[in-house]
């Protein structure tokens, strides 16, 4: 708890939680794959499968009587998320992504892309295979929250999400991870190069996948 707000988890047995993550999530990011693949996706297997698997983290900022912020993160690699996903519920995701379609046929190209960039990473990581490396998946504040300050840090929402997510892979003894950010998003490039980021490579002529190192 901070003069701000607080930092809360997103608890899968919380149904509204789940509904919360994917409203701010297509808010805040709503060119991101999973947005365009539809609320059905994020609510039921986004913010919901893989939080109750534990391949992936979420949490939000409580500010002012709402939520203003979300941040998601995995101590697990692409290739592990994609497999046990796979392993536990294909089924499952494979009538939601038909369902996806159903709802708008224009997803397939999503439904592509999405498989491109997952493939992509998987090989990277299969030729890397050195240490543990963990995932910065999705961030995003409400631009009406953005510029405020914790009195006691000074520190932003932004940041005090940040710090969180880094003081996790601290405490699993990570100690580098990694986001893929779009080439055209200054704003997000400033935020992270400030925090330390740097061009891990060239992910496609769209994106970079940055890489982060903690202490």
């Amino acid at each position: 708890m901070n003069s701000l707000g607080q930092i809360v988890r997103l608890d899968c047995k919380n149904k509204e939680h789940s509904e919360i993550a994917a409203s701010l999530h297509f808010k805040l990011l709503p060119n991101s794959t999973y947005a365009q693949l539809g609320d059905t996706f994020m609510r039921e297997f986004v913010y919901d499968k893989l939080i109750k698997e534990r391949l992936i983290q979420c949490d939000f900022f409580w500010c002012e009587g709402e939520y203003v912020g979300l941040i998601v993160y995995s101590e697990h690699s692409s290739t592990f998320i994609m497999n046990q996903a796979k392993k536990h519920y294909f089924i499952f995701l494979i009538y939601l992504i038909l369902k996806c379609l159903i709802q708008n046929p224009f997803r397939l190209r999503t439904v592509f892309k999405m498989i491109k960039e997952s493939t992509k990473r998987s090989s990277v990581e299969n030729i890397e295979n050195v240490e543990k490396i963990g995932q910065f998946l999705s961030f995003g504040v409400l631009r009406s929250h953005s510029t405020l300050k914790d009195m006691t840090t000074g520190m932003r929402i932004s940041q005090l999400l940040f710090e969180n997510m880094n003081n996790y892979f601290r405490k699993k003894n990570i100690k580098k991870f990694a986001l893929l950010v779009n080439k055209q998003n200054k704003s997000a490039l400033r935020f992270y190069y400030a925090h330390g980021g740097y061009i891990r490579a060239d992910f496609d002529q769209n994106t970079y996948e940055l890489g982060f190192n903690l202490s």
